[in-house]
């Protein structure tokens, strides 16, 4: 069982051994070993933490990242205990130290993992979460990839908007700053084949360049919904929607 140096420290200084989120197990013992101490033993989730560092199990997973599903025994252990929950399931007396182990279960509120939530993965989001629409929520509560809406106010240009914690820790931004973006940028290219050039080139021959400015009907698709000036019969210049324009169809209708 080798016995690795207190190399890291956790955020309030606790120097501690092995890795976060991991506990480090040796088969040939069937024992596992303590982060805060560093030794080896069959369970260190029960009297060790408490006689030996004043710890309670859930700090001492919240510390160390340590998912609820993880065992902090030996393997032997856990079957053991594993076993007996079944049996105590069946007899309706699970939770309730009782049984061959008398293992008893921590009550525990249910809750987000602190090393979870939105503003632990995500603290650069902080100054952006609206400072008044979400009074009512804890944001304790709130997973990165939650799917919970959440008001949010762009430093950029103040505009409010809700999006899901999930949306924000992907990427995603004011969508007002996305639109002022796309707009600058103009019409998006699409792929080679599917223009509006392409696919409906009688339409497109009566595409006026001039009014159009920089929109080619090679860089727009069919459906496009924006309106576009085309000419009507080579006088006329009237706004036409592109998407109105069925492709079975040899050029458009005049709307004049």
């Amino acid at each position: 069982m080798p016995m690795t140096r207190k190399t890291k420290r956790l955020e309030d200084g606790t120097p501690y051994y092995g890795m976060l989120g991991e506990l480090a197990y040796d088969a040939e013992e069937d024992k596992v070993q303590c982060h805060l101490c560093g030794g080896w033993y069959r369970a260190i989730g029960g009297s060790h933490l408490r006689r030996t560092h004043g710890w309670t199990l859930a700090a001492y997973r919240d510390a160390f990242r340590l998912p609820m599903q993880l065992a902090t025994c030996s393997h032997d252990l856990s079957q053991r205990a594993r076993a007996n929950a079944i049996s105590l399931i069946g007899q309706g007396e699970f939770g309730k130290g009782v049984g061959v182990l008398r293992v008893p279960i921590e009550q525990r509120a249910a809750r987000i993992r602190p090393w979870r939530t939105l503003f632990a993965q995500h603290p650069e989001l902080m100054n952006e979460l609206h400072p008044a629409r979400n009074a009512e929520i804890d944001l304790a509560t709130i997973a990165a990839q939650s799917n919970r809406r959440l008001w949010w106010r762009c430093r950029r240009c103040g505009h409010d908007w809700q999006a899901t914690a999930g949306s924000r820790s992907a990427g995603h931004g004011c969508p007002e700053c996305y639109n002022e973006q796309r707009r600058g940028q103009g019409p998006r290219a699409v792929p080679a084949g599917q223009s509006l050039e392409v696919l409906n080139p009688d339409v497109a021959a009566e595409w006026d360049h001039v009014r159009n400015g920089a929109v080619h009907p090679a860089a727009i698709s069919p459906n496009s919904k924006g309106s576009r000036l085309s000419k009507c019969g080579g006088n006329d210049v009237v706004p036409v929607s592109v998407e109105r324009v069925p492709l079975d169809v040899d050029g458009g209708e005049c709307l004049v």
